[in-house]
């Protein structure tokens, strides 16, 4: 689960408004900073503006699809270094490639699901284990 006392600036981006509302409410509760795009295209002004700690970012979308917006970060020194996490009902949709190289987060996904791929790609140690 996590941290309380940690706080992250997360880009959503999902071209779903639900997807989008979801995520958002469930990283608000959480404690985080969240900014929002719907679609590739958006993302990269939203980044622009306000570098987000981590982008949580849909694979199909309208105008640019989450592997196109993970070439143009990639390709931009300033935005190569933000970690991505891929969100995907369709793992089949991301190329090997890529899939070697970032997270993919199969929907739906739980929240414990969600909680632990940010932690881990944002490098925070898990909690030891209570001792019986």
């Amino acid at each position: 689960m996590s941290n309380p006392s940690t706080s992250w600036t997360v880009l959503v981006v999902d071209d779903e408004y639900s997807v989008l509302d979801a995520l958002t409410e469930v990283l608000l509760w959480q404690g985080h900073h969240v900014l929002t795009a719907g679609n590739g295209v958006e993302a990269l002004q939203v980044m622009s503006a306000q570098r987000p700690h981590l982008a949580l970012v849909d694979v199909m979308m309208p105008r640019m699809d989450g592997i196109q917006l993970l070439q143009a970060m990639a390709a931009d020194p300033a935005l190569a270094v933000i970690p991505l996490i891929l969100l995907t009902a369709v793992p089949s949709a991301v190329p090997p490639a890529v899939a070697a190289r970032v997270t993919v987060l199969r929907k739906p996904f739980g929240l414990d699901g969600l909680l632990e791929a940010m932690e881990q790609v944002l490098g925070v140690p898990e909690a030891p284990a209570d001792e019986a």
